[in-house]
């Protein structure tokens, strides 16, 4: 009988409490009729999913039919778009919005338009637009320029001009007018735009559960599984712009183009593509670059603007990634990702072997973390490079093969500057610890330690020499990341809580000036030099270490006004050390969740795909109707709470440990008065 009739039918003395019953009753039911928590998220999957084609099937055949009526006809003008149907979650973008809302929720159309022969001059024309194909009215003035017989033009569809139904475009040169193009627009699509977002979360969870279930197997067995997951994500997926930044480096390095310091080379190349980072990644990608250029995959042309012309015509940098996208590109993702993926798993391995963390607790929070494996395997970026230079340098240093740790740590600080900060604490403790061995024992250590990482570093820098002012070459590197606020600019980017601030404020009031002062400096200078009075007290112990890079980072992460995505993994294996002493496994599961699910919401899904497989990701109307409410409402909320979370996690940190200090401290000085008595 279930515990929910017992409820109702034992007396009052002998029953149990009525949510205990229920559950208990909920549960036998779905244990008699043979149904798994994983069945039922399968049919829900299915479920969604099914209702998502039926709608979506016939919408589709709607485009095609309006795709169908925009053929391209025979003249001397010729005008296309990227898009014909526009689909809006709720109402038509309004000029009357504000811009913060505008610029995320409004959709674009691209009008191409084609000529059999250029002009000799540039030409002034009209893009001209109707609701009935007989009445038009100008919608925006244009320069047809001298010489190209191919131009893009790029036009908001808001409520300015566009209604809810048919919309009809030309565009018109003096007496010579294009074809006409048939635009539909349609809103009130907030059910497709539901639809996809329990469809992206049910596959989300679904990965999750099947990447927590095999990491219930043997340690070695989750290597591989984990190994083989990432290799097969690594060609078909890539964060577009980043790793077109890979390629284009590759491409100029060998075109004899100065990418670490373009001021020599300006306007030889768009100066935005220059190596933001420490030189050793970009001499990888380029040996990938070079492989590839050699045995002809790809070839460097004689023009490198076609490089990244598509970002000029469309005026925006981020686009430019579509004018180099070759057909070897997912093996070239494979070879840029191959590094990062490796850096992985032997993370994983360091973490057993070397801070004696359980294999059950790597395999489940590390090997098969999906957002380990997001960072790594779908975006490419090579943070995990620097990470595991910087761990395995503290595991080195604790055993006093103290030459090998700063050599391994300048290489990480040859890839990402970050390990630097690590530095002078290890120094501080290695000469506080040789004060106590003898005098010939004591410098030999702290030459040792110094001499790896000045070979490191000088490795790591030589290219510096081949400048004209190697100084002012090296300031440019360190300083191109420095703090935009203190150079006089206002500028964050991330779940900074800066950003956040800024973008509130610019929300409220947009015409607002800003302005902030040097908020790195102020917070992260006296914090740095808290963590090297906490280092002068600590030992060599790695737990200890390893709460002091911590501290470091956190710092760091507070003050700084960038906080990206792939910072967190800066700090989330050294958290995993910690995982049962300073750090709830709740915590850590709460970092990285969120952490996801932010940058899930405030990206397009479909541009982390590759675009051999998905040209353009901004070209699917259901997809991009919901994409656009995702991003404006989940990506808006996410952000936030990611970025309220994750600064409260470093405050509480940095202020738990000064108060630490601050007791140990009152501590000694009881000592020394006891000893003093």
């Amino acid at each position: 009988m279930l515990p929910i009739i017992n409820y109702v039918f034992v007396p009052i003395e002998g029953r149990t409490e009525f949510p205990m019953a229920f559950k208990e009753s909920v549960k036998l039911c779905i244990k008699r009729i043979h149904i798994k928590k994983t069945g039922v998220l399968l049919i829900l999957l299915v479920l969604f999913l099914g209702s998502t084609i039926a709608i979506t099937y016939n919408e589709y055949t709607f485009i095609n039919n309006v795709n169908n009526s925009n053929k391209k006809p025979a003249g001397n003008l010729t005008l296309k778009a990227n898009r014909y149907t526009f689909y809006y979650p709720l109402e038509l973008a309004s000029k009357n919005m504000n811009p913060l809302i505008y610029g995320y929720y409004v959709q674009k159309i691209k009008l191409y338009l084609y000529l059999n022969t250029s002009f000799s001059y540039n030409i002034s024309g009209t893009i001209e637009y109707s609701h009935d194909n007989a009445t038009w009215y100008i919608l925006k003035d244009i320069i047809v320029l001298a010489g190209k017989t191919k131009q893009m033009f790029i036009v908001d569809v808001n409520d300015s001009w566009a209604q809810v139904g048919e919309n009809f475009i030309r565009l018109k040169m003096g007496s010579e007018t294009t074809n006409t193009i048939y635009i539909y627009t349609k809103t009130g699509m907030w059910l497709h735009a539901i639809l996809f977002y329990i469809n992206i979360i049910l596959l989300l969870i679904g990965c999750w559960v099947l990447l927590m279930h095999l990491a219930k197997k043997p340690f070695k067995k989750v290597i591989l599984l984990s190994l083989m997951i990432r290799i097969a994500l690594a060609p078909l997926t890539e964060h577009r712009f980043d790793m077109y930044e890979y390629r284009i480096t590759g491409m100029l390095i060998l075109a004899g183009k100065h990418v670490f310091y373009p001021l020599l080379d300006k306007p030889d190349f768009w100066f935005y593509f220059k190596w933001l980072y420490t030189p050793l990644f970009a001499y990888y990608v380029t040996l990938i670059v070079m492989i590839f250029v050699y045995f002809g995959f790809i070839s460097i042309p004689q023009d490198l603007s076609q490089l990244w012309q598509y970002g000029v015509i469309t005026n925006n940098f981020y686009d430019s990634y579509r004018s180099f996208i070759p057909p070897s590109l997912p093996v070239m993702d494979l070879l840029f990702k191959l590094p990062l993926i490796l850096s992985d798993i032997a993370m994983g391995i360091l973490l057993v072997r070397k801070f004696n963390i359980k294999e059950e607790t790597v395999a489940r929070y590390w090997l098969m973390n999906p957002y380990v494996i997001f960072i790594s395997s779908v975006w490419g970026m090579f943070d995990p490079l620097p990470t595991l230079c910087v761990l395995l340098a503290v595991a080195l240093f604790t055993e006093r093969k103290v030459f090998l740790s700063g050599l391994i740590l300048a290489i990480g600080f040859g890839i990402k500057i970050f390990p630097a900060l690590l530095f002078p604490i290890l120094f501080l403790i290695l000469i506080k610890n040789a004060i106590k061995m003898p005098q010939r024992e004591s410098f030999a250590v702290v030459v040792k330690f110094l001499g790896g990482f000045l070979v490191g570093a000088a490795f790591s820098l030589v290219y510096l020499l081949t400048y004209p002012n190697p100084i002012e070459a090296l300031d440019y590197v360190f300083f191109s990341r420095a703090v935009p606020s203190w150079k006089g600019g206002v500028y964050a980017q991330g779940y900074s809580w800066q950003n956040i601030l800024l973008t509130l404020i610019k929300y409220l009031n947009p015409e607002t000036s800003i302005t902030l002062p040097p908020i790195f400096l102020i917070i992260f200078v006296p914090l740095y030099f808290v963590a090297l009075y906490m280092a002068w007290q600590t030992d060599l112990k790695r737990e200890k270490l390893v709460e002091l890079y911590i501290f470091v980072i956190f710092s760091a992460l507070l003050s700084y006004n960038v906080l990206n995505t792939q910072y967190i993994y800066w700090f989330l294996p050294a958290m995993l050390i910690l995982i049962d002493k300073d750090f709830s496994r709740k915590n850590y599961n709460r970092i990285w969740i969120l952490i996801l699910g932010a940058c899930l919401s405030i990206h397009n899904v479909l541009y982390f795909i590759s675009p051999m497989i998905i040209p353009d990701e901004w070209n699917e109307t259901l997809i991009v109707s919901s994409e656009k409410l995702k991003i404006l409402t989940l990506g808006s909320a996410l952000s936030f709470v990611f970025s309220s979370y994750i600064n409260y996690i470093f405050v509480k940190n940095i202020l738990k440990k000064l108060f630490l200090l601050k007791r140990n401290d009152r501590i000694g000085d009881r000592n020394v008065k006891k000893a003093q008595k």
